[in-house]
């Protein structure tokens, strides 16, 4: 799946009442549902092939839209991650979002909310705009062909009393927030222990709440968990998606280093242990101990 940035959905003005009068909380969790851009149309029509899965679910696996009650909020899409600050237009059924050092907000119109949906649309002007900002390179190819955009969420009911225990908060996702300058190798570091403790946190989140499965595709890697220990990949193959997550290619490749330099230590499998995801944090955890 080619690099996707994250949306931005511009306001118009609605004439009628206040859609957020039905009783809708936004301030919650919600799932990416469904989306008329041309670009998912094409992956639906690929997977429909394929019996007993619903499409838009496969497509929007992992991606989410959160809410907080800080008026923060953390946004997921594909492999895309960004954090802010967002308010309400309750009179023009209108969401503002600011990003730190975006000059610009971006601005949502929100189109209906319930207690388990909300739809929202995007203009293609300022979609452009905005997803120029993180992946320049094709980044609106295949979405639009529309004027406006639409995109479904649905709630999900799942809640963390502490930030620091959601897979999803800036605590934990810190390490892919672009720089804006240059780092040192110590925060290079840190950078990479925060990487580290995000897929140690994924697991233990997948064991404590007896997880199904565990979704690799809203975020990247170069370490790959498998049923018979851990891998590393080659940088080739993650070079392009691993260089959003820092400063410049010269620093993705520092960061990299930094990672295989642990990886490369002794790291012990456990055999012992039957549950998938209690192996792989231990292995995760192993790696943190090895950058010591």
């Amino acid at each position: 799946m080619k690099k996707l940035a994250i949306f931005i959905f511009i306001v118009t003005v609605i004439s009628g009442c206040n859609i957020l009068s039905s009783g809708g909380n936004i301030k919650n969790r919600w799932d990416f549902s469904f989306s008329n851009a041309p670009l998912i149309a094409a992956k639906v029509r690929e997977l429909r092939s394929v019996q007993g899965i619903d499409p838009y679910q496969q497509i929007f696996l992992g991606s989410k839209f959160i809410f907080r009650g800080n008026n923060e909020f953390d946004l997921v899409l594909f492999d895309n991650y960004y954090h802010g600050n967002w308010q309400l237009n309750e009179a023009k059924n209108a969401l503002q979002l600011t990003l730190p050092n975006y000059s610009q907000p971006i601005l949502f119109q929100v189109d209906s909310i319930t207690n388990t949906t909300l739809q929202l649309r995007i203009d293609s002007s300022n979609f452009t705009r905005f997803m120029n900002f993180r992946n320049p390179d094709n980044a609106t190819e295949g979405w639009f062909g529309k004027r406006l955009t639409t995109f479904k969420l649905s709630i999900d009911p799942e809640h963390y009393s502490h930030t620091e225990n959601d897979i999803y908060s800036i605590d934990n996702n810190k390490w892919r927030v672009k720089p804006l300058q240059s780092e040192t190798n110590e925060q290079l570091r840190l950078r990479i222990r925060n990487h580290l403790g995000f897929l140690k946190l994924l697991f233990d989140d997948a064991m404590q709440n007896d997880r199904d499965f565990v979704t690799y595709n809203w975020f990247v890697s170069p370490l790959t968990p498998a049923s018979n220990g851990i891998g590393l990949k080659n940088y080739k193959k993650v070079k392009e998606a691993w260089e959003n997550c820092f400063y410049d290619s010269v620093q993705a490749k520092a960061g990299y280093d930094i990672l295989w330099k642990a990886f490369d230590k002794e790291i012990k499998f456990p055999e012992k242990e039957e549950n998938k995801y209690k192996r792989n944090s231990n292995m995760i955890e192993q790696i943190i101990k090895n950058m010591d």
